[in-house]
């Protein structure tokens, strides 16, 4: 049972509720969550254009079963500062119907959408007790592109701090800042980056 929840642990972020969320608006089928997920971490938001919305975590035991939820009340969460867009994960999604804005570098807008769970990355030597994800201590050698434009974009690379590029202080990822204490790498646009 352990075994099946933690080889696959999926986020969705959604402005729409979980039923809907996946049914495009062009007569198909529901897409649907791959048999092997075991978790989901669902936030969802009122509207498109909603910087908060609530956080919740489901688990099943094995494929087809229903989904149960692990906490009782749902965790308040900060979207983009101009809501959700669509995001490229792992469902298809509907770009440009209805009038549902399309994830774009600097848009301001969390990306929408399934999307598989990759490295947790963190200040401290090792990921909190009951961590199941890979985990990666940053230090001052640590990267994050963000820059389309840049040929390792929405990748983690290391640089030397002592011969920094010029794009480094934009990029690194050890800000010193309690808010980046732990980040989550959620896999929108990663398979390939776009």
């Amino acid at each position: 049972m352990a075994d099946f929840r933690s080889r696959r642990s999926f986020i969705r972020l959604s402005g729409l509720s979980l039923a809907g969320a996946f049914t495009s608006s062009a007569q198909q089928s529901p897409a649907r969550v791959p048999d092997a997920v075991g978790q989901l971490i669902v936030a969802v938001a009122d509207t498109w254009n909603s910087q908060k919305g609530r956080l919740m975590v489901y688990e099943r035991t094995a494929p087809g079963e229903a989904w149960q939820p692990t906490q009782n009340k749902p965790v308040p969460v900060l979207f983009g500062k101009s809501g959700l867009a669509w995001g490229n994960g792992v469902l298809p999604v509907p770009h440009g119907q209805g009038g549902v804005p399309s994830k774009r570098e600097r848009d301001l807008r969390a990306p929408a959408g399934l999307f598989r769970i990759g490295m947790l990355f963190g200040y401290a030597p090792k990921a909190p007790a009951g961590v199941a994800n890979p985990f990666y201590q940053i230090t001052a050698r640590d990267c994050w592109i963000d820059d389309p434009a840049h040929a390792a974009y929405n990748r983690h690379i290391v640089v030397d701090p002592r011969n920094p590029p010029p794009w480094y202080e934009k990029q690194r990822m050890k800000l010193g800042d309690f808010a980046y204490e732990f980040l989550l790498e959620i896999r929108h646009n990663a398979d390939p980056p776009v």
